[in-house]
């Protein structure tokens, strides 16, 4: 379920230790960004494609770096991963990071 966050006026100087309902990222903007390139889901009967870099998500961080101000890093999962095969079941493969190293390296970023 989505949640609205309250919006608040252009001349607030609320804090969000006055407003605990208020995520920090509102009141400070955030500068450190993780794109992340998910796992692929392929059938077991396709091959597999070999890894290409994800250039919709270099051009974001680019951009976010030209914008000044951003640290931005990429995290290609399929790439990363790319001998990992994981059978999701119904002749489902997964290749790329498992779960726990994604979160361990959102984590430490």
């Amino acid at each position: 379920m989505i949640r609205a966050l309250p919006v608040l006026p252009a001349n607030s100087n609320n804090t969000s230790l006055e407003r605990p309902d208020i995520p920090d990222s509102i009141i400070r903007p955030i500068r450190r960004v993780l794109l992340i390139f998910p796992p692929m889901v392929f059938s077991r009967f396709q091959s597999r494609q070999t890894a290409l870099f994800p250039l919709g998500l270099g051009y974001i961080a680019s951009s976010l770096e030209a914008a000044g101000g951003y640290e931005v890093a990429m995290l290609d999962c399929p790439s990363e991963g790319y001998d990992t095969l994981q059978d999701i079941g119904k002749d489902r493969m997964i290749y790329g990071l498992p779960e726990d190293e994604i979160r361990r390296r959102i984590e430490q970023f």
